[in-house]
């Protein structure tokens, strides 16, 4: 919730695809929690950068299965 009040997505996605001078292949996700931002992200951004890979990271497990096949069929492949 603090991601989407904050305006996260937006900005994360807008600062990426600034300074990405070509899609990346990977992007790990430090601190992803249960890993709803980094759905967020794909969904924003899979379309211009389709064969990318997302791994997602945390101190604590959290990142169910469902929110790793959601991420990908937003069209990345994930990982935790």
């Amino acid at each position: 919730r603090v991601n989407w009040i904050m305006g996260n997505v937006g900005a994360l996605a807008r600062a990426l695809a600034a300074h990405a001078h070509s899609p990346p292949a990977r992007i790990v996700d430090l601190g992803a929690g249960d890993g709803a931002l980094s759905l967020a992200l794909a969904r924003r951004l899979a379309r211009r950068w389709p064969d990318t890979s997302i791994t997602l990271v945390d101190r604590a497990p959290a990142v169910e299965r469902a929110m790793l096949s959601a991420i990908q069929a937003a069209g990345w492949r994930a990982e935790s």
